[in-house]
């Protein structure tokens, strides 16, 4: 039914329990395609904090590409050991237009996402929640794991 699942995670800790929910739906049709998606936004890094780096000699880009490695590998790890092909993209930018995207040029018939459910009352204010947002603009169907 579903042959081509996008997984966009940030490395939050629902994305181990999203990743093991993505080997049970297809583990029973090797055919199907997943990509995981991370979407690095590399101007969160406060000016101070990258003015640090800098005196310290350490590049924020680098900082930011091992730290999304290292997120990634945990949930690469567990499709590895459950001998489920996948693919890895990562991108810069805005992660609801990204991903919608994404979706889009993966020609996604699932986008399968957790919800930690730690949203701040501003965020649902200002930016809203970025599951919620993915529901209203995908155009393929979206999986939200609690």
């Amino acid at each position: 039914m579903f042959n081509r699942i996008l997984f966009p995670t940030s490395g939050s800790p629902i994305s181990a329990k999203v990743a093991k929910m993505i080997c049970q739906l297809i583990k029973e049709d090797q055919g199907r395609e997943v990509l995981i998606l991370t979407v690095a936004e590399m101007s969160n890094i406060p000016s101070n904090i990258s003015m640090l780096l800098e005196q310290a000699g350490v590049d924020a880009g680098e900082v930011i590409i091992q730290d999304i490695k290292e997120r990634i590998e945990k949930v690469t790890s567990i499709f590895n050991e459950n001998n489920i092909p996948y693919k890895v993209k990562v991108c810069s930018g805005d992660p609801i237009k990204i991903i919608t995207q994404e979706a889009s040029d993966f020609n996604a018939d699932l986008l399968i996402v957790g919800n930690h459910g730690q949203s701040t009352f501003t965020d649902y204010l200002f930016k809203s929640n970025i599951t919620v947002q993915l529901i209203n603009e995908t155009k393929c169907p979206v999986m939200v794991v609690k």
